[in-house]
């Protein structure tokens, strides 16, 4: 057998043969994914056609024995010399895996691992065989780790020439600058947030990364966080894609917002309306650098009139306008993160205590101009709490209670605690703001 000796794009050779098994990954609900690293050449030369039908032997046979999770495909550079590469290939499974002591009769002729399971799920296993012949072709090794039940991890190298020729392919991605660009991804599956995470840092923009729609509604509750545009996988437990970005279109009327789904998924088309683009899985890398570029600069002269707006809120003075040692006392790591945000954009150092046996300490240390107190919390809740510190303080701070409920439910608690006053949940930067001012004044 002779090797064909010819240029092509790796990125595109991946691509096209994971289009094979799109729809059969998404009927089995497998997420099918690839990731080929940056330094991987774009263009080698060499028979692509032959490490095709590889990667779609080891593929089609991940495909057939995972019945849940995923199927990964990486590419990365093992080593390069002057004018060669060696490719690392590898097809990553979470299927029903391969004992150990069978692990030695996968690339031999006519050996079947185990005869009930080619009963279950047919094959003959002659494609692992061929496949290793292949891979010593084009210079290079297969090999296997696997553990039963758990998945496997098929990997070969090849060894190839980089290509000298001009790329006539799409334009370069990394000629494509989105600095400055911030977008929100959600995606239940970590993998995938991994990947596109890598992706979309190699073209400068920042990448905030959620699991749940929930953590995304969070975050989208605070108005100093800007995002130009927001990613979603379309199937996650609980609130789904769509689901999320029918409540998005209440908190921002204007964001766009990217679906990624399965081929065989169009529930998205009775919502149109609701998205700048749909992406179907996996997700190709070309297609999604032209949809963004589509998408930030059809949005971006509106984005810089919202940044504007922002930035004249966001008073670079204000700490030293109204000088404030203030203590945030708040169990939710979501919203310190978030108060505490707000607080360093307008120059102040918050302290942060978990419950109000830890504020109590605290005070005990040192004087807060300001208390922001939460009034739901393990240990000691911020009612208790702040009918301890004006019992023991002889100089008294201002105390803001920071609660979801409304003020009709909790303002004669609130009172009868000896609380100053309150912050609704979400916070915004306004309230955070006025709050600020009223009692700064009032104190001076």
């Amino acid at each position: 057998m002779e090797l064909e000796e010819r240029i092509f794009d790796v990125r595109a050779c991946v691509e096209e043969m994971l289009d094979v098994f799109a729809s059969k990954a998404s009927e089995a609900r497998l997420d099918l994914m690839y990731e080929i690293a940056y330094n991987v050449p774009q263009q080698i030369v060499g028979d692509e056609q032959r490490l095709r039908q590889v990667l779609l032997n080891l593929v089609g046979n991940a495909i057939k024995f995972t019945s849940k999770g995923e199927i990964l495909v990486r590419v990365q550079l093992q080593q390069q010399h002057e004018e060669y590469v060696d490719l690392l290939f590898e097809v990553i499974d979470t299927g029903i895996g391969i004992p150990e002591d069978k692990l030695s009769r996968l690339f031999r002729a006519f050996s079947q691992v185990d005869s009930s399971t080619t009963r279950k799920y047919g094959g003959t296993g002659l494609g692992l065989v061929i496949s290793e012949k292949l891979i010593r072709l084009m210079g290079g090794v297969i090999g296997v780790e696997s553990k039963e039940g758990e998945g496997s991890n098929f990997h070969f190298t090849i060894h190839s020439k980089i290509s000298k020729e001009p790329i006539q392919s799409y334009r370069l991605l990394h000629e494509v600058s989105f600095d400055n660009k911030r977008i929100l991804v959600i995606d239940d599956n970590q993998t995938n947030l991994k990947i596109l995470k890598q992706q979309l840092s190699s073209w400068g923009l920042e990448v905030v990364l959620v699991e749940r729609a929930a953590q995304a509604l969070t975050l989208l509750a605070d108005e100093t966080l800007i995002f130009d545009a927001i990613i979603t996988d379309r199937q996650m437990p609980g609130m789904d894609g769509i689901m999320l970005a029918q409540n998005i279109r209440e908190q921002r009327k204007n964001l766009p917002i990217i679906l990624l789904t399965s081929v065989t998924d169009d529930t998205h088309k009775n919502h149109k309306d609701l998205f700048a683009a749909v992406l179907t899985k996996p997700v190709k890398q070309h297609l999604l650098s032209k949809t963004l570029l589509m998408i930030l600069k059809k949005t971006e002269k509106a984005q810089e009139v919202a940044n504007i707006t922002h930035q004249r809120k966001l008073f670079s003075d204000f700490a030293q306008q109204y000088p404030l040692n203030i203590l945030v006392a708040e169990d939710n790591p979501m919203n310190q993160y978030l108060i505490g945000k707000v607080l360093n954009k307008l120059g102040y150092q918050p302290q942060m205590v978990n419950n109000g046996l830890e504020a109590l300490l605290m005070i005990q240390e040192k004087f807060f101009d300001v208390i922001f107190m939460d009034v739901q919390m393990p240990e000691m809740d911020g009612y208790e709490a702040s009918l301890k510190i004006r019992e023991l303080q002889s100089q008294q701070p201002v105390i803001i209670a920071m609660t979801a409920n409304s003020i009709d439910e909790c303002q004669k608690d609130i009172e009868d605690a000896g609380m100053n006053d309150y912050l609704s949940k979400p916070f915004s930067l306004d309230s955070i703001v006025n709050i600020l001012q009223k009692w700064s004044k009032d104190r001076s």
